[in-house]
């Protein structure tokens, strides 16, 4: 079976390094998305938006439609074709 894993050589075309590195960026966003969605679960334990808003310096219920944005925003990095992309050309 062949491997679906796609190896982009980055030291050739310009088009290969700039594809390499829109990969590279995309995974660091997913990366950062994931991360600080972890410390948001922790600090608005029990939705608790007054902390989290004083955390990030926005009101209590700005908190809580940043909080909601951003899980939202964090599931459709996750999804099917990101996932797939970064797994195959990452």
């Amino acid at each position: 079976m062949a491997s679906a894993y796609i190896e982009i050589n980055r030291s050739t075309p310009r088009l290969a390094g700039q594809t390499g590195s829109a990969i590279d960026q995309l995974q660091n966003v997913v990366d950062e998305f994931e991360r600080l969605k972890a410390i948001f679960d922790q600090v608005a334990m029990g939705s608790d938006w007054v902390t989290l808003g004083a955390q990030l310096g926005v009101s209590a219920a700005n908190a809580e439609a940043i909080y909601n944005l951003w899980g939202s925003a964090a599931t459709e990095l996750n999804a099917t074709f990101i996932s797939q992309l970064l797994s195959r050309c990452g």
